[in-house]
């Protein structure tokens, strides 16, 4: 697989290389950096959701072992993301509201 980084005609061109990702960048180094040093500064995101409860809090909760299984069946595997899912689903305008700020 080529590189951009072993293109020493195109990176002459340039004066820094950039990669942005969400608005933010995740590299931002002089294009005449060796190849290796650009590689270990990239900053990479972190894989998997990021939060997007505010404020979240820890609740203890009883209820039936089978709302459980099924609140982890709709969440695939997880408790949490079957009740916001449970809570997506609700008709109840300020229960989602809640949820989303």
């Amino acid at each position: 697989m080529a590189s951009i980084l072993a293109e020493s005609e195109i990176l002459s061109l340039a004066e820094r290389i950039v990669i942005q990702f969400s608005g933010r960048d995740i590299l931002n180094a002089p294009a005449l950096t060796p190849a290796s040093e650009v590689m270990e500064s990239i900053k990479w995101p972190v894989c998997g959701c990021p939060a997007r409860v505010e404020e979240p809090v820890t609740a203890t909760l009883y209820m039936p072992k089978a709302v459980r299984d099924w609140l982890a069946m709709v969440g695939n595997g997880k408790v949490s993301a079957g009740l916001r899912k449970l809570i997506e689903m609700a008709d109840i305008p300020e229960l989602k509201n809640a949820w989303r700020q």
